[in-house]
């Protein structure tokens, strides 16, 4: 019981938007947009800004941080 509860306040905290970068199109270069986390593709690119919380799993691509996994 304890480690269901324990899940589901994981759940409560995580974000239910994710800022991703995609392609604006030719001439536009690249645009970022708020999406439901539940759309996001293998292959987007998410952008974490500094104090928010990560959205899903992944690989940094480029920048450098540190993440507080306590949680």
């Amino acid at each position: 019981g304890r480690a269901r509860r324990a899940i589901e306040a994981l759940g409560e905290i995580a974000p239910e938007t994710a800022l991703v970068r995609r392609d604006g199109g030719p001439g536009v270069g690249p645009v970022e947009t708020e999406v439901p986390v539940a759309s996001l593709q293998i292959g987007d690119t998410v952008v974490v800004r500094p104090n928010s919380r990560v959205p899903a799993d992944g690989v940094v691509v480029a920048g450098e941080s540190a993440v507080d996994q306590a949680p």
